[in-house]
């Protein structure tokens, strides 16, 4: 702005102002509440003329985050801020562009509105309406329960519907929220299904059997439904159903039944449909047949030869009748080759099975047969030949060749690390390794650690330690596995029993398989040793399982000697537990029970409450420390059924004191919730009035609850954080004592919950009192109200305070208004806000008031409050300047009601429209305020936009002040002089003055060009002028004329200076035009010529086109001017022109001189012809003397 005003000042006049466009140039949108909007205005030069300006806005919530712009393409951004609007509420206003090429309105008009999913809020009058809907849309039923103004539908006035939403609102699926709704709130039947048949038999089926089952669903909604197989036979493709899948309440569950998996005879299956209300069944019976052998060539060898190695087993741990085994060893050997035909393998095992059967011929013909593969294969797998020759030695033994095939064991047990049937052949051949007995448990042990875990070394292990239990020295994973497989085969005896049994006081660490281990051992040798080492290793590994319970009783009854037996007896004491322990474990801990954690002193402690009288010796041990284990536990607000059989017993009437009083409540309040479903895992407590909820953990699917509200609302969420409230479970209160909770009331009358319920008693009275008031405020201040009844108390507070004054004048009285300095804004309703604000501004709570508009907005407040509070706040601040407050007070005046602070700060601040800021100057001047410097200001922006309605009379006032600003002023002449030049709008005489006086102060040559054209337009318009206007005029066409500018209207100076003759002697067409232009005149001059033809026009200043053309008398020059506008032709002028009158001016022009004579011969006048002729003829004679030619 600086920048041009300067220019002005100098005189430099844009030849051409920047074209401006503008997008959009009205804005009406849709916007969502609570969310600010980023947009922008574009604003852009077509001619390529930088545009430079700045933005105001006329509404506090759109806000222009950069107000100064320039350059060819603007981008101006702004923001609009819907916080806190509500649906319906509108944002009016406009943008204000102050440009260089003038001044730019764009009106807007943003609609508050909520996205479709929640424009339906207001139909939703019920939980009908709303199942209605989802039946509808289900969509949009779902995108509503994410909603986070959903609750603002007037079905949630209903608080427990509210609560039940709020419950289920995020948690887990969102189809499965959405069903539990409708389903707790009663509007819609679960979901049923029923089978076409709950049974399906198959009788022997030869192929693949493709089947399905009908389901059918009783009524809409979601489902989710695992299927599972019960059995390899059956084939399900489907793994889970959900309610897309059923076709009018209809699906055909397919799946599919492989014979080729089943074994001969009966096979039991079922397919079984998961639900999280529960699993329904359907079952699979299946007659199978021998399997086709060809068919299932290869499963039946894997079983096969698994048979053969069980088989082995048998034979080779000594257990069993050699020759019955061998039998079933060969009927093996020949399904195997009935299925799969001969192979070098089974060769090789079928003539070791001839040779353990003492049939050396027909093991020397399987030999034979195998040669050919196994000395092809020699080098491929070496431990196929060392199998072959220990076969051929067993054939024929000898010792030479005893000692080659020992060699080729050895030299292969190396290469292939220790394969482990190759040490075993190797036994069998040298027998007396058993002789070394460590070296070769540590071989075995070896073989394990390299990864061995064939049964045969577990065999020969346990073959080994059986014969020299001392060889057992420890029990690591190795002898325990070995081990293990022994018992578990009938291979151990008692005498490496008891070794085992010796070891378990020595173990390092608890092993699961151990355990088992000594368990099995137990079971065949019962001895109290077994006994103890079974409890010494359970105690090592802190075992406190249910499993472990009954060998610590166990352990306990036979009267083991085992330190802390009782205490894992009570570790691991069942919840189900319902017998009176043993005296011994009571007297025990008699003396000392301190160490013990929470949950086994309970235990305890309730098992003396419940079964020893009050009058025994041994009850009178426990009862201090019973009573102060109680009040530990009260203190924490621990409840179970055991802590409730302790309360029972040890709490009392009397015991009750301040302290006590605070914490039992809840305690007695307790409810024992069990649910059948084990997928539950916590159960969730809400209520309708406090906020937050309470999750309890599920342990053995029951949970202890405080339950203070009797329309509590109890869900239960799963792993997934899924929740529901269709769940079956019972509910029982753990601790029915009324008289005890009626003295905690007595001795503690300040306790929340019952606060909470003298409040509710105080919100369904009519009318309150003030007393009622205070209550309701002490819960609104310690208690977490839900925002939902908060709003409800909140509002019963604001109408008590309220006091009604005449007309629409409502405020609260002073009282309410400290209250209310405490409320959280944000819980109350727009007219509520409203309410509040306007009652601090009338109370004088200032500072309060304008931080609630500045967060909420100014909507609804009175325009009378704001004047009061603006004006209030102008005067506190000191005239600071703040931009809410400057609109503040902007809309304040153009309501009405601004007084002569709110004038006197917008004068000194306000920057706006050239017309707003014109209203307020005006008013100022009216009313004698004080105007600061808005003059110079509005005049400066006027000057710089170009915008003309009210500059003279913003001038006027402008220089009437006692200072002012040489360039603005300069400026200010240089744009009307302008004006009245290029565009014929004539100024004040003060103008004109201006410019002689300007003139005469200063050097000609410097006085800018457009006031020398400017002034000499004007002398041109005068009847007549001074002789000193007419000496500055000759003087200003002096200079005009040598910067070769001509005009039309320099003809009407000649009356007043001498003018050339190339001016006088033409006509001149003047035509006013874009400085860019390019336009084009056609001409032609009658009578002598019929088409038009094209001349150049000149431009001989800023967009002023002129053509001189010389006509003599009778001729008539008709003209045409055109330009091109968008690529096309446009006539933009045309007329004629004929011979003008001579006028004084040059008399030695010779063509004015002849054409002055030919116009008087045409009129027939004879004495001005003859003068012109004697002139003419002088004049000629004149120039032939003076300017003689060479």
């Amino acid at each position: 702005m600086r920048e041009r005003i300067m220019r002005l000042s100098r005189g430099i006049v844009d030849a051409e102002m920047p074209k401006l466009f503008l997008d959009p140039v009205k804005i009406e949108e849709t916007l969502g509440s609570d969310t600010v909007y980023k947009r922008e205005l574009y604003l852009a030069s077509e001619n390529n003329l930088y545009i430079k300006g700045l933005a105001y806005s006329s509404h506090s919530r759109v806000k222009i985050l950069k107000n100064a712009f320039g350059g060819l393409r603007n981008h101006i951004v702004y923001e609009v801020d819907t916080s806190w609007c509500e649906n319906g509420d509108l944002i009016k206003g406009n943008f204000t562009l102050v440009t260089n090429s003038g001044e730019l309105e764009v009106p807007f008009l943003f609609r508050v509105e909520m996205i479709e999913s929640v424009r339906v809020l207001s139909t939703l009058k019920s939980m009908d309406d709303f199942v209605e809907l989802a039946k509808k849309d289900m969509e949009l039923a779902l995108r509503l329960m994410e909603y986070r103004d959903f609750t603002e539908a007037p079905l949630f006035k209903d608080l427990r519907i509210r609560t039940i939403y709020e419950g289920l609102r995020g948690h887990g699926n969102r189809q499965n929220a959405l069903e539990e709704f409708f389903l707790a709130t009663g509007v819609k039947e679960p979901i049923e299904l029923t089978l076409s048949t709950a049974k399906k038999v198959y009788d022997k089926p030869k192929d693949i059997v493709n089947d399905k089952v009908v389901l059918r669903k009783n009524t809409w909604g979601y489902l989710y439904m695992e299927v599972r197989a019960d059995g390899d036979f059956i084939e399900i493709p489907k793994k889970v159903i959900t309610q897309a899948d059923f076709e009018e309440d209809r699906l055909d569950l397919r799946f599919r039944i492989h014979p080729e998996r089943m074994h001969k005879g009966k096979n039991l299956g079922a397919i079984r449909l998961l639900t999280v209300h529960g699993d329904t069944v359907i079952r699979i019976e299946a007659m199978g047949e021998e399997p086709d052998r060809k068919r299932a060539e290869g499963e039946i060898s894997k079983a096969g030869v698994c048979r053969y190695m069980k088989l082995r087993e048998a034979y080779e741990s000594g257990l069993y009748e050699k020759k019955a085994v061998l039998g079933k060893i060969q009927n093996e050997l020949d399904a195997i080759r009935g299925a799969n035909g001969g192979s070098v393998i089974l060769s090789l095992l079928q003539a070791e099975t001839y040779l353990d059967a003492e049939r050396p011929d027909q093991a020397a013909l399987c030999l034979d047969d195998a040669w050919d593969t196994v000395s092809a294969l020699r080098d491929r797998i070496g431990t196929l030949y060392c199998y072959y020759q220990y076969l051929q030695y067993r054939l024929e033994p000898d010792e030479e060749k005893k000692d080659a095939v020992v060699r080729l064991f050895r030299k292969k047990l190396e290469d292939v690390n220790g394969r482990f049937y190759l040490q075993l052949l190797q036994l069998k051949m040298l027998p007396e390794m058993y002789e070394e007995e460590e070296a070769l448990a540590e071989s075995f042990k070896m073989q394990y650690k390299n990864g061995c875990r064939s049964p045969f070394l577990y065999i020969e292990t346990v073959r080994l330690f059986g014969k020299n239990p001392e060889l057992l020295k420890t029990m690591d994973a190795f002898e325990i596995h070995a081990l293990y497989y022994g018992v578990m085969n009938g291979l151990v005896g008692q005498e490496l029993a008891e070794r085992i049994c010796a070891l378990a006081p020595g173990a390092k660490f608890f092993h699961r398989l151990y355990y088992r281990l000594l368990a099995k051992l137990y079971e065949k040798y019962p001895t109290k040793d077994m006994l103890t080492a079974v409890c010494c290793l359970l105690i090592k590994g802190n075992v406190r399982g249910k499993e472990s319970f009954s060998w610590y009783e166990k352990g306990i009854n036979e009267e083991i000697s085992l330190t802390r037996i009782y205490e894992y007896f009570l570790y691991a004491l069942p919840d189900d537990y319902e017998k009176m322990m043993p005296r011994q474990v009571l007297l025990y801990f008699s003396y000392e029970c301190a160490h013990l954690d929470q949950k086994s002193r309970a235990a305890l402690y309730a098992n003396v409450a419940a079964y020893i009288p009050q009058d025994d010796p041994l009850y009178k041990k426990y009862e201090r420390e019973m009573e102060k284990f109680a009040m530990e536990q009260l203190f924490e607000s621990r409840i179970n059924r055991r802590l409730a059989v302790i309360y029972k017993h040890i709490i009392y009437r009397d015991m009750i004191d301040n302290q006590v009083a605070r914490v039992l409540p809840g305690i007695l309040k307790a409810n024992r919730i069990q649910v059948k479903d084990a997928a539950m895992k916590y159960v969730i407590v809400s209520n309708e009035i406090l906020t937050g909820e309470d999750a309890y953990p599920l342990q053995n699917q029951t949970a202890y609850v405080p339950l203070f509200f009797e329309d509590s609302v109890i869900m239960f969420q799963d792993t997934f954080g899924n929740r529901y409230m269709d769940v079956e479970y019972t509910k029982e209160p753990v601790l029915d004592e009324k008289e005890l909770e009626e003295k905690c009331f007595e001795m503690y009358p300040d306790h929340p919950m019952l606060k909470m319920k003298a409040c509710l008693e105080i919100m369904e009275k009519k009318d309150l009192e003030k007393e009622d008031v205070t209550g309701i405020e002490t819960v609104l201040d310690t208690l977490p109200v839900k925002p939902a009844y908060q709003q409800k108390m909140l509002t019963r507070i604001i109408s008590y305070y309220r006091a009604a004054l005449l007309g629409d004048d409502e405020a609260m009285d002073a009282e309410g208004g400290a209250y209310l300095l405490k409320l959280d804004k944000r819980t109350l309703s727009r007219p509520e806000r409203v309410d509040v604000c306007e009652t601090l501004i009338v109370q004088n709570y200032m500072v309060q008031a304008y931080e609630m508009i500045k967060e909420f907005g100014e909507e609804q407040i009175r325009v009378k409050r704001l004047a009061a509070l603006v004006s209030q706040l102008i005067l506190d601040r000191m005239f600071e300047e703040d931009d809410l407050l400057l609109h503040l007070a902007g809309r304040v005046f153009s309501d009405g009601h601004g007084d002569s602070v709110i004038l006197d700060y917008l004068c000194e601040h306000y920057n706006g429209s050239g017309e707003s800021m014109f209203r307020i100057l005006a008013e100022a001047v009216k009313t004698h305020v004080e105007t600061y410097d808005l003059e110079e200001r509005l005049l400066a922006q006027c000057l710089f936009s170009g915008c003309e309605k009210h500059m003279d009379t913003v001038f006027d006032l402008y220089a009437s002040r006692k200072e002012t600003s040489d360039v603005i002023v300069k400026a200010y002449f240089t744009v009307k002089c302008t004006e009245y030049f290029l565009r014929d709008t004539v100024p004040g005489d003060k103008v004109f003055a201006y410019l002689e006086g300007a003139i005469h102060g200063m050097e000609l040559r410097k006085v800018p060009e457009i006031y020398l054209l400017a002034l000499a337009k004007f002398y041109s318009t005068l009847a007549q002028i001074t002789e000193e206007q007419k000496a500055l005029l000759s003087r200003m066409m002096d200079i005009l004329s040598a910067r070769g500018m001509v005009f039309a209207w320099y003809k009407d100076l000649a009356k007043y200076v001498d003018m050339p003759g190339e001016v006088m002697d033409k006509e001149i067409i003047e035509y006013h035009g874009r400085p860019d232009g390019r336009p084009i005149l056609k001409i032609r001059i009658l009578p002598d010529e019929e088409e038009f033809h094209e001349e150049e026009m000149n431009m001989v200043y800023k967009g002023i086109y002129v053509r001189q053309k010389l006509l003599f008398d009778g001729e008539i020059m008709e003209y045409e001017i055109w330009e091109n506008e968008d690529g096309r032709l446009v006539k933009k002028a045309e007329g004629e022109v004929t011979c003008s009158e001579p006028a004084t001016g040059d008399k030695g022009n010779r063509f004015t001189a002849l054409n002055a004579m030919n116009l008087y011969l045409g009129m027939k006048d004879d004495r001005k012809l003859k003068e012109s002729m004697t002139e003419y003829v002088m004049d000629s004679q004149i120039a032939k003397k003076l300017f003689r030619l060479a």
